[in-house]
């Protein structure tokens, strides 16, 4: 098991490596985290990443889809899925291979984006917990991002239609926590669409508050959207 674990997130990073699209995705998402940020960072005069992970959350709405986009569309397209599942490989851990490999991608994108606490400790002292929990954050939303792009690309054999349908999900997840939204919706419902929207507990985690409902939420979230991308696989 654990070996053909590691045999499918090495052909996930492979193809990750060998494609221009991860380089890309990668490419702008730090392009325009990093942009976004230090824009306004001089004038704010302030040592904290609050508005970086606001920035970030926005950005996932991008290049999450791009990174999911392929993983099962290209495969059926190019036919070689029906070989994959052939093999002595459950469909689980076809998927969870699949996630793995793309969540190591994310995880080296958020590496990469070191140089902004660093910056922001030799100008200033920034409280460790939120950008602690910043991260941790943006890890979890990451995963259950990914896990969303899964499911939409196991759906379907296009990689645009994937992009397309799992960003506008994201938006929708994402604008259901938005003030602008939540002020607008009758009181008997709103605490629903607050809990379902990732941003409540996005929000929360970077302000370095750790609750453990909120690591239930992204980790359960995450969990169902493997598993239903298994199910759709198994059909």
């Amino acid at each position: 098991m654990k070996r053909s674990l590691i045999a499918i997130v090495k052909k996930e990073l492979a193809f990750f490596l060998y494609s221009p699209t991860a380089y890309v995705a990668v490419g702008l998402f730090l392009i325009l985290v990093n942009w976004l940020f230090f824009q306004n960072f001089f004038l704010v005069n302030q040592a904290e990443m609050r508005d970086f992970f606001q920035n970030l959350v926005v950005v996932y709405l991008f290049l999450i889809p791009a990174l999911s986009m392929a993983s099962f569309a290209e495969e059926k397209r190019a036919k070689t899925l029906e070989v994959l599942l052939t093999l002595p490989l459950t469909s689980g851990r076809v998927v969870l291979g699949k996630f793995v490999g793309s969540f190591l991608i994310l995880i080296l994108a958020l590496v990469l984006t070191g140089s902004v606490p660093f910056t922001l400790a030799a100008l200033g002292h920034p409280e460790p917990g939120p950008i602690v929990g910043g991260y941790l954050a943006s890890l979890l939303l990451g995963a259950l991002y990914l896990s969303l792009g899964l499911f939409v690309s196991a759906l379907s054999d296009n990689q645009i239609v994937s992009f397309s349908l799992t960003a506008v999900i994201g938006f929708l997840l994402y604008v259901t926590g938005t003030s602008f939204f939540l002020d607008r919706t009758p009181d008997v419902i709103a605490p629903l669409f607050r809990f379902v929207s990732f941003l409540t507990h996005f929000q929360n985690m970077a302000k370095g508050i750790i609750d453990l409902r909120d690591v239930v939420y992204f980790v359960s979230f995450t969990g169902v959207l493997l598993y239903l991308t298994g199910k759709r696989l198994n059909n």
